[in-house]
């Protein structure tokens, strides 16, 4: 989930594969396969060579947010 996590927010904007698995920490081919996967959930849309978070991916960073702020406090 962290990894998911991790290339939602790097491609909020819109991101190239190569920032997503530099500022991931990703080889390309791990990278490949989790967008594939984020991809097939909708999470993520790809735009030629550029992914992009799509809104339901916005919402899981949200709620991926929450549920780290509300553990942090113990």
């Amino acid at each position: 989930m962290e990894i998911f996590y991790s290339i939602l927010t790097v491609a909020k904007d819109g991101s190239r594969k190569t920032e997503i698995v530099y500022k991931s920490n990703l080889t390309f081919k791990r990278a490949t396969k989790y967008l594939e996967a984020l991809e097939r959930l909708g999470l993520i849309e790809r735009h030629e060579n550029i992914w992009k978070t799509s809104r339901k991916g916005l919402e899981f960073i949200r709620d991926f947010n929450k549920i780290i702020k509300r553990y942090s406090e113990f």
